[in-house]
């Protein structure tokens, strides 16, 4: 994520909704090696972390120049947009008992953008 991208967390939100929903297996071994988790390193940790670190960089730097709101800190947001990307695809079981059925794809997308930029202020509440 760079700062335009922070810029608009909520579609930086919808496109890493768009990329589970393109790569569905990506989620599962990110699961699956979480249950393997034993305080080992994981596979690629410390790129990753540097990736993750640049990302929430991007964040903060968004909300010194006023774009986001700082009253969040920028790992927990980062954090939450991660997990709120992943839900949908983590357990779908879910999805159905919460929304009452399978959710279209551009109607799960539409509510994770608009919830996250409600979440950082960029979008009024109706």
């Amino acid at each position: 994520m760079q700062e335009h991208q922070a810029a608009d967390l909520g579609e930086y939100a919808g496109k890493l909704y768009d990329y589970h929903r393109s790569h569905p297996q990506f989620i599962r071994l990110l699961h699956w090696e979480g249950l393997k988790d034993g305080g080992v390193p994981a596979l690629l940790e410390t790129e990753r972390t540097a990736t993750y670190g640049a990302r929430i960089a991007a964040l903060a730097e968004a909300q010194a120049n006023g774009t986001l709101d700082p009253s969040l800190e920028p790992d927990d947001l980062f954090y939450a947009v991660l997990a709120l990307g992943a839900w949908w695809f983590s357990v779908p079981q879910a999805v159905r008992m919460i929304f009452g059925g399978p959710a279209e794809p551009e109607s799960e997308r539409a509510s994770m953008v608009r919830l996250v930029r409600r979440l950082v202020g960029q979008e009024p509440v109706d």
